[in-house]
């Protein structure tokens, strides 16, 4: 599709020289014929001038407009533009295909494979699993009954996902339009690495744009919930019921502990520990190697007196109400 013929799509006009646009991407992704959705909280000089085409607010005119060859569709509405632009480039419905492709699975009851997935004939299927459109599958997978794996996700070698898990979900992405959350359309994937093991009952939401990613070796308990663009680092260990939300970043060897919470768009650094029920809060950053604990979660030794001191609280309080009576304060403490 020609960028002009997108911006008529999405009730704009194009800046700069018509191109080709092939999809969308994300900052991390940015490349000829794509076209990059600029956020209003990026600063001009953050943004990545590879992509074909830029969707930007107003606000960027003066910074974005008149470059050479840039092209750029401005908006007075960013938010409601980008869920028109991936509502353009949302890949159509799976259609289901025969299992006459994949001998090995004929007489597995229940599987239901579509068109143009990638299978691969060591792998195994234990029965009632959906595999969709343009999935990759690799050798020696396991798949245990009743995993769902979404259209084009890849699952990497001796990757082995346990029941009742699905892979490749919407990712939880609204905005707020007059006072009604509207749906952001997820047209990203997941992909999960090598040796990797899921537990059962876990959600691994697809990428808004690009990939959710799940690195090698990483070992993932039951019930956990890992939402849309999140990363996580070769060898990470994340404990059941612990939940991670859109954008978040884990370093390699990283351990979440049970019922951990990371909320969006934090970076945990390298071989970082996160105790069990702590909270880590938006946009935060931990360092490598870093002992977190409590929600909000700080280093464990500052938790660790915090303990101390509120263990002290009832024996300061009866000191603090001996030295009122003596001084003849008569405030109720």
């Amino acid at each position: 599709m020609l960028a002009s013929s997108l911006a008529g799509v999405l009730g704009l006009n194009l800046s700069g020289p018509d191109c080709e646009i092939t999809g969308v991407c994300d900052l991390h992704s940015a490349a000829p014929a794509k076209i990059l959705y600029i956020s209003d909280a990026l600063r001009p000089e953050d943004i990545p001038l590879s992509a074909s085409c830029l969707l930007a607010g107003e606000k960027f005119y003066s910074a974005l407009s008149g470059r050479s060859g840039l092209s750029c569709i401005f908006t007075k509405e960013p938010k409601k533009s980008f869920i028109m632009l991936l509502s353009v480039f949302t890949p159509a419905r799976d259609e289901i295909s025969g299992k006459e492709e994949y001998p090995q699975l004929k007489k597995i009851p229940g599987v239901i494979i579509c068109r143009d997935a990638e299978i691969a004939d060591s792998a195994l299927l234990m029965g009632n699993n959906y595999i969709g459109s343009r999935v990759k599958i690799g050798s020696s997978c396991i798949l245990h009954p009743g995993v769902v794996i979404e259209k084009d996700c890849e699952i990497g070698d001796h990757t082995v996902i346990h029941a009742g898990t699905v892979i490749g979900s919407d990712g939880f992405g609204y905005e707020q339009l007059d006072g009604i959350p509207v749906k952001i359309p997820q047209i990203g994937k997941v992909m999960i690495g090598k040796h990797a093991e899921i537990g059962s009952n876990c959600s691994i939401d697809r990428a808004t744009i690009g990939a959710t990613t799940i690195g090698d070796y990483v070992k993932i308990d039951n019930l956990v919930q890992i939402a849309h663009n999140v990363k996580i680092g070769a060898g990470s260990i994340i404990v059941s019921q612990a939940g991670i939300a859109g954008s978040s970043t884990l370093g390699s060897g990283v351990i979440l502990a049970g019922q951990a919470g990371i909320a969006d768009h934090v970076k945990i650094g390298d071989g970082a520990v996160i105790g069990a029920q702590s909270g880590i809060m938006p946009h935060a950053e931990i360092p490598a190697k870093a002992v977190m604990f409590g929600s909000p979660a700080n280093p464990i030794i500052q938790e660790k007196r915090k303990d101390v001191l509120l263990k002290k609280l009832p024996e300061l309080f009866r000191l603090i109400k001996k030295m009122a009576i003596q001084l003849n304060i008569k405030e109720n403490i």
